[in-house]
């Protein structure tokens, strides 16, 4: 600032007064500043389909379930998009690079898994959010619609910091006991 207040008093080359003199009259002229902030986002209007997405630019982002059939505004940033109904932010998601892809939010469709059980193993919101491990275990054991419906809810709350789940396995010793007695003789 105090460079700023020195600089008002150069004179520049060709002109007929000081740089604080012709700024005072520019002024005058100036506009004022917008009451809002400007909107770095590209802001597109949406019709949210029957499987509950939104489709920006060519991928397609989850938003909850209720909201299938309305007009929403999808905001996209360059790490991240954000779907607004009437202003309120429905649903946030990590912008998608590539092309054709989708990003499921698992809590936005419990409540349509709930009511139909059956979908349970092969929805895509599920297979995305869900390791294969995890799914295939449930299977195989048969668990109940109750336990599989938590275990969705753990992971829909944003409990995904297991990538790479460890399955442990039976492991048949005998071998082992083979190779460790030939050893010894």
């Amino acid at each position: 600032m105090k460079r700023c207040s020195l600089y008002e008093s150069k004179k520049v080359q060709g002109r007929k007064a000081s740089v604080g003199v012709l700024f005072a009259e520019e002024k005058e002229h100036l506009n004022p500043l917008p009451v809002h902030p400007f909107e770095t986002a590209c802001c597109v209007k949406a019709r949210v389909n029957s499987l509950s997405t939104v489709r920006y630019k060519t991928n397609v982002y989850s938003v909850p379930a209720r909201y299938a059939g309305f007009l929403v505004t999808v905001k996209g940033y360059p790490e991240a998009v954000e779907i607004y109904y009437k202003g309120e932010l429905i649903s946030a998601h990590e912008r998608l690079n590539g092309r054709e892809q989708a990003s499921y939010h698992l809590e936005d469709y419990l409540p349509l898994l709930e009511r139909r059980p059956r979908s349970l193993f092969d929805a895509a919101p599920v297979k995305q959010n869900v390791p294969q491990e995890v799914l295939q275990m449930l299977k195989d054991n048969a668990a109940p619609k109750e336990k599989i419906i938590n275990i969705l809810k753990y992971y829909a709350n944003g409990q995904k910091t297991i990538k790479d789940p460890v399955i442990v396995q039976a492991v048949d010793l005998h071998q082992y006991d083979a190779l460790s007695i030939g050893k010894e003789g």
